[in-house]
């Protein structure tokens, strides 16, 4: 039995409706108000819009003022609707990166001098809705309750907890290149999967062994599983290119092994690393980062890399963490997803990772979150893959990682998620693991 529990559909089809409109917006009377802008155009994509425009005479106003608003009535002064950009004088284009897929915006251009500001000059826009993606592959043949998915580069690794078994399969033709199920491998409920480069790690939660497999042949390397490890309900495994991490679920430790030779290198268990139900683990090149999956005291665990010195724990009502599943890095920020089974509802946090600062939380319904248990990040966008119980089952949310907006919420039939629970990316595909229905899902990024 899967161990959490273990819609907004996006509707498909580009298109950009664009209408640019010279209107005359009130403003407070004066016989010093400048000249307003001429020419003004607008681009619009699904995550931006791109404004340009004329400005007047040189000399005539100081500065360029851009607001915005939802809908289709543009901003009727200087002082309402939201504030997008205050410009100088000299330029004469900018572009919104806060907006949402197939949404209307109405924009207002103002100049200002030293005492007012110009007539308003207004354009309204409609961003582009997202493309269905144009190939879409649903994988089936001998997956049995897979539960985590990674890639080394060439191939993708699934973990089959439902018969004991790890899948590869080639991420060019998608085509099984084998699947290992030998009981020399001791694979026992294998809930995790990391590749280092060199070689396949795989946690095994039935009989608490990590099994280590040759990443061009598959062939066994070594099981891990004697008691000095500390494996008790291994449920995260991460490579960080010197050193393999282990998340230890039932145990509330961590432990730490040497990737060339796979000897331990230590077990965090102390309890100022505030380990409970720990069920997700990452790095970012300096830090190791856990998550601690205990319902209202849920945390994360900030460790530091070369030393597995305690940075830091991230608690409290601020990181609004509630049950986080699954965590990764983009570089700058951590993303964490948040079950939210009992206390509240599904959310993703974002931290900053020099700091562990709350950047933000992400919560409104048009991301999608139901049951979040698997995040990724490309080059542009993060995607979360939602288990979500019930019917339609299953779905993948895909936000800008700048401005943390929805681009799209991919579900239905289509994709045939069904309990999505992990997710990966190679090659400029994002591949989907699904519980319920047995099956690896692959489409294009973008």
């Amino acid at each position: 039995m899967k161990k959490h529990s273990n819609l907004v559909g996006r509707w498909y089809g580009a298109f950009c409706l664009v209408l640019v409109m010279t209107v005359a917006v009130p403003a407070a009377a004066s016989a010093a108000t400048p000249p307003s802008v001429t020419a003004l155009h607008s681009s619009a994509s699904s995550t931006s819009v791109t404004l340009s425009w004329k400005n007047p005479k040189a000399g005539t106003f100081t500065a360029i003022m851009v607001r915005r608003q939802q809908g289709t009535k543009a901003p009727s002064s200087a002082s309402a609707g939201q504030l997008i950009a205050l410009l100088s004088d000299k330029r004469d284009s900018v572009t919104d990166h806060s907006v949402k897929a197939g949404t209307h915006y109405a924009y207002a251009v103002f100049t200002r001098n030293v005492t007012s500001y110009s007539r308003g000059v207004a354009v309204k826009v409609t961003t582009k809705t997202v493309s269905a993606p144009s190939k879409i592959n649903i994988l089936t043949n001998g997956f049995a309750r897979p539960s985590a998915i990674t890639t080394d580069g060439t191939d993708v690794w699934v973990t089959n907890s439902g018969n004991n078994s790890v899948t590869e399969i080639n991420e060019s033709t998608r085509a099984i290149v084998q699947t290992l199920s030998s009981s020399n491998y001791d694979f026992d409920t294998p809930s995790a999967i990391a590749s280092d480069g060199t070689n396949i790690w795989v946690a095994n939660r039935g009989n608490n062994s990590v099994t280590e497999l040759s990443q061009s042949t598959g062939a066994l390397v070594q099981v891990l599983s004697d008691s000095s490890y500390g494996f008790d309900g291994p449920d995260a495994i991460a490579a960080d290119g010197s050193h393999v991490w282990v998340a230890n679920f039932s145990g509330d430790s961590v432990t730490e092994i040497n990737e060339s030779t796979g000897t331990l290198i230590q077990i965090l268990t102390s309890a100022s690393f505030g380990f409970a139900l720990p069920s997700a683990i990452a790095f970012d090149n300096t830090h190791v980062w856990v998550t601690n999956e205990a319902g209202e005291s849920s945390s994360v665990t900030e460790i530091d890399e070369a030393s597995g010195a305690l940075v830091q724990v991230l608690s409290g009502a601020g990181y609004a963490f509630d049950e986080p599943s699954a965590i990764t890095d983009t570089g700058s920020d951590i993303w964490v997803t948040n079950l939210a089974h009992d206390f509240g509802s599904p959310t993703v946090t974002e931290i900053n990772a020099t700091s562990g600062a709350l950047v933000e939380t992400l919560s409104d319904a048009s991301f999608g979150f139901n049951e979040p248990d698997g995040v990724v990040a490309e080059s542009t966008n993060l995607w979360v893959a939602n288990y979500a119980p019930g019917t339609p089952s299953g779905s993948v949310s895909e936000i800008n990682e700048v401005t943390s907006s929805v681009v799209g919420v991919l579900t239905g039939t289509t994709y045939g998620f069904s309990g999505a629970d992990s997710i990966t990316f190679g090659d400029n595909e994002i591949w989907v693991a699904n519980w319920d229905s047995n099956s690896v899902v692959e489409f294009p990024a973008s």
